[in-house]
């Protein structure tokens, strides 16, 4: 019976948070804005991830779609852009 080490442990975390992270891009990409700091959040961690798993590519990927909402000065334009999504669903015509 093969021993399971901790370094297989954290690395099945690791897949599980990517997994975690793609199943979440997936389903908001037609919902949030590309800056939109929850997903920017998102992209981070399966930024993270996918380093600790070896998908240096896709790590590359997930990275680069980061840049843009980063080069923003004030992070509150992100809050705002979220806060201006949810308004624009919410209120009535």
């Amino acid at each position: 019976m093969p021993t399971i080490t901790i370094s297989d442990k954290i690395f099945t975390e690791w897949k599980a948070v990517l997994d975690s992270c793609k199943d979440l891009l997936q389903k908001s990409a037609s919902i949030l804005h590309a800056n939109n700091i929850y997903l920017v959040r998102v992209l981070d961690a399966a930024f993270c991830a996918a380093i600790e798993v070896e998908k240096f590519e896709l790590a590359a990927k997930y990275g680069a779609r980061t840049l843009d909402p980063y080069r923003y000065e004030n992070w509150f334009v992100l809050l705002l852009i979220d806060f201006d999504a949810y308004v624009t669903k919410t209120r009535p015509l």
